[in-house]
């Protein structure tokens, strides 16, 4: 099975992406791509296998979603106050850990200390984590339980998809990924 992770919010105007690590390819999309979970159902849809993405939202919180062929296994959000400050956060929000590790042969338990953290911030998930639960960045322990793989800072990618000239002038308002 093919699969995809793709994250959003690193500097630059194209795609980055790279090498496969444990059957995981990552993408680095640019700033201010918001069509984060749009284009990761799609790619899921293409390659027919999972993939996955992370928005990280002014390092306020930070957004997960899985799919499968297009169709959604798992999302949540790390902060849903912060979301959706005037609104009541959806159900969605906690995630569905059972769903996600099903998915992709984790422990539903090992990864469910990353989702519906309420107030219980400052801690780690796990002792040997590189970030505490408030940090925005703990979407890369987390994902290391998944069993992908954060590229180094030093790595250079397999690959660079330029964005078409004046991209950040069609971007959506809101991603229905995020907000359903």
């Amino acid at each position: 099975m093919r699969k995809h992770a793709a994250p959003a919010g690193e500097p630059g105007e194209d795609a980055e992406i790279y090498a496969a690590v444990n059957g995981w390819s990552v993408v680095l999309w640019p700033v201010y791509f918001f069509g984060v979970g749009a284009a990761t159902r799609n790619l899921a849809t293409e390659i027919g296998g999972l993939a996955g993405a992370v928005f990280v939202h002014d390092d306020d919180y930070w957004l997960h979603a899985l799919t499968r062929g297009g169709e959604v296994i798992d999302r949540s959000c790390s902060v849903p106050e912060a979301m959706f400050e005037y609104l009541e956060p959806p159900g969605w929000c906690a995630g569905d850990p059972a769903a996600l590790a099903a998915a992709v042969g984790a422990d539903p338990e090992v990864v469910g200390r990353y989702l519906a953290v309420g107030e219980e911030r400052n801690r780690k998930a796990h002792p040997d984590d590189d970030h505490e639960l408030w940090e925005c960045r703990v979407f890369i322990d987390f994902w290391r339980r998944l069993g992908i793989t954060w590229p180094a800072r030093a790595s250079d990618p397999a690959a660079t998809v330029p964005m078409a000239a004046g991209w950040t002038k069609d971007l959506p308002f809101g991603d229905p990924w995020t907000v359903g």
